[in-house]
Order: C-alpha cells, then sequence, then structure tokens
C-alpha cells in the first residue's frame, strides 16, 4: 500500500503501482511514473504520465518539475494520484517535494520532512537535492534568464553533446539569439568586434566571474555580479549565440565575427577552459578582451550581414 502524503496524494513504489492492476483500495484514479520504462501498460481506469529519469545525481529531474506540478495538481483536484518510482525513495520523493514547494511555497528542507513523515524510507540523492535548492531559488518557477539555471543547462547539454557530437533541435532555446540583428533590440550595452564593428554579444550574455572562485551553477550566486575588485578580465565568457560558427554542429572550435572572420576566441561543449585567474569553466565559449569593444547604443540600427 502506497503512503498518503495528503489528501488524494500518494507516494509509493514499482510495486504499489503494479498492484493496482489487479487491487486499488485507494480507488487512485491517475499515476505519475518516473522511471527508465513505463511500468504500467494501458488500464482504462487509470490516467498515466510518466517521465524517463534514472536515479542519477547526474540525471536532470529539474526540468521536469513544473509539468509535473501541473499533472499533479489537476489530478489531485479530481481524485487520489499515485506518484512513484522504483522505490519510492529518490526520485518520486524528489517531484512530490518539488510539488509542495511551489504549491505551498515551502522551502526544501520543510517540503521534505512534510513528505519524509508520511514515507519515511525517503533519501533523494545529491544532484536531485542540488535541483530542489536551485528551484527554490527561482522560486520554484523555471527561468531560463537565471544564471545558475543557464549554467545548469548548459551543464546538462554539455552532456548530451558527448555524446552525440551536436546539439539536439530541443535544446535550441540555449543558443541565444543574435544581438547584432536589427529585429532583437539588444542591452544597450554591448560588445563589438574590434576590427569591424559589428555587435557581437551585450552585457546580458556575459557569465562574470570571481578571480580563482568556483564557478558553476551549484555555488552561482543569484543574479549578483561579482565586484569590481574582484571580477576576472582576462577572459570573457559568454553564452552561446546564434551566430557562432559551427556551436551547434561540432563539439569544439574557434569563434570568428561573422562578419569579418576576425578570430575572436574558443568554445567547447566537451572540455573544460582554465582561465588565467584559474577559475575552471565547462562548458566554455570566451572572447578575448583585446578583440572587442565596449560601447553604449540608444538604438541598434545594425544591420548583419
Amino acid at each position: 500500500m502506497p503512503n498518503l502524503v495528503e489528501e488524494n496524494l500518494y507516494l509509493g513504489d514499482l510495486n504499489d503501482a503494479m498492484g493496482l492492476k489487479s487491487s486499488n483500495e485507494a480507488n487512485i484514479k491517475f499515476v505519475f511514473s518516473i522511471g527508465i520504462f513505463p511500468t504500467l501498460g494501458k488500464i482504462s481506469s487509470l490516467t498515466y504520465r510518466h517521465i524517463e529519469v534514472a536515479d542519477l545525481p547526474s540525471e536532470d529531474l529539474l526540468s521536469h518539475f513544473d509539468s509535473a506540478y501541473e499533472f499533479i495538481r489537476e489530478s489531485q483536484s479530481e481524485g487520489a494520484i499515485l506518484v512513484h518510482c522504483y522505490h519510492g525513495v529518490s526520485r518520486s520523493a524528489t517531484i512530490v517535494i518539488a510539488y509542495l514547494m511551489k504549491r505551498d511555497d515551502l522551502g526544501v528542507q520543510t517540503a521534505f520532512d512534510r513528505v519524509k513523515s508520511a514515507r519515511d524510507v525517503i533519501s533523494p540523492n545529491e544532484g536531485f537535492m542540488h535541483q530542489l535548492a536551485l528551484y527554490q531559488r527561482m522560486r520554484m518557477t523555471l527561468d531560463l534568464n537565471f544564471t545558475p539555471y543557464k549554467l545548469y543547462k548548459l551543464k546538462r547539454l554539455s552532456q548530451i553533446v558527448k555524446d552525440v557530437r551536436l546539439v539536439p533541435s530541443s535544446y535550441g532555446e540555449l543558443i541565444k539569439a543574435d544581438p547584432g540583428l536589427t529585429s532583437n533590440r539588444p542591452n544597450p550595452n554591448v560588445y563589438k568586434c574590434k576590427k569591424c564593428r559589428r555587435v557581437l554579444f551585450t552585457l546580458n550574455n556575459i557569465f562574470a566571474h570571481n578571480r580563482g572562485v568556483k564557478f558553476t551553477w551549484k555555488c552561482q550566486e543569484d543574479g549578483v555580479p561579482p565586484s569590481d575588485s574582484e571580477l576576472c578580465k582576462e577572459k570573457i565568457f559568454i553564452e552561446p549565440l546564434v551566430w557562432m560558427k559551427d556551436v551547434k554542429t561540432c563539439p569544439s572550435g574557434k569563434l570568428t565575427c561573422p562578419r569579418c572572420n576576425f578570430k575572436l576566441g574558443s568554445y567547447s561543449w566537451i572540455d573544460y577552459c582554465i582561465c588565467n585567474c584559474r577559475t575552471k569553466i565547462f562548458p566554455f565559449f570566451y572572447i578575448t578582451p583585446s578583440k572587442i569593444d565596449f560601447d553604449i547604443v540608444v538604438k541598434n540600427v545594425q544591420v548583419t550581414v
């Protein structure tokens, strides 16, 4: 029998889900499953949702939090729902914790304690706990403009590129629009190619880092840029942009100006870069400061070729 977290919300394991084929004492009408393979065949009395996520710290469960929330919330309002994974310990517990965090505006620990009081065996793996913490920092809404989440998504994408050697189309949102195009109306703080003056990126595209300080999504401060005295200016690391040649099809390469082909820097999805200040960044897209100029424009009137 699965554990009742609250009215109409159950948390359990694979056996609890399989048992619904022969007995359904809790009158469960909805099932949300997390695992490598779907666990239930078609059962007319159940509405079933499955997501494919392994119980590994490196797996991305965070990207499913918002959609899982919507499914559980709608299901719970209509009847009982079972959220389960193989053991009912890590993946499914993480989903229920995230659900309570978003619905009731709770911190990670408070939501964790509430779920654990209903099912004592829960123990989300370390990676999922970090993802819950990041979700809390985003105020329980996935936000691709939030720097730590950008870094998180780029790290996940780099793991995929290592395997398939290209950027899948489903991750296209991480390759940002070209601020050199008139239609994109960039932030007025822009950086231009020193040779031809083409706009390359804006202040919003930069991942600023402190000298010699670890730079990952787990420790990146919430949108707080480094102070000018701490800011490293040896290399400028930016997010991937549409104008970067071959960035979607080659795991690593050189960055050149899309207009005049002036050499600007390098990138790699599969390796890390150690800045001169000893900060390690992975994946990386860096521009050499001597190859660009900073400018402030009131209106972007540039035409790009």
